[in-house]
């Protein structure tokens, strides 16, 4: 892409958007990775409750933890859309579990009246 943009810079000097130039017919791409970011959610709820009766729910806390800290930190050196979804999807997926693990084990440790 040829074409140069002026970014307003009150908050942050550089995002993925002006850096890639995601605007105009491009602003598609903001709302692709938001929807597969959502996508790892869906995906990660099922195998994250699935794999929390299989192995264990701390351990699969644990494993959640480390899925979502690796590839959001890995996601940050991505050069190109794709690569920077499918981390997305990947984060998704362990924020998700993180998420459903907590919440049950505190449950389950709280019980009822």
């Amino acid at each position: 892409m040829d074409q140069q943009f002026a970014y307003n810079t009150f908050q942050f000097q550089e995002t993925l958007v002006t850096q890639w130039n995601m605007v105009c017919d491009q602003e598609y791409k903001v709302a692709l990775v938001i929807s597969v970011y959502m996508a790892g959610f869906l995906i990660g709820s099922f195998a994250c409750g699935w794999l929390g009766d299989k192995i264990g729910r701390k351990k699969c806390l644990m494993a959640s933890a480390l899925l979502s800290s690796t590839f959001s930190l890995v996601g940050t050196f991505m050069p190109e859309l794709a690569s920077y979804a499918a981390t997305r999807f990947l984060t998704a997926i362990g924020v998700i579990g993180v998420m459903l693990m907590a919440f049950t084990m505190t449950v389950e440790v709280v019980g009822v009246k």
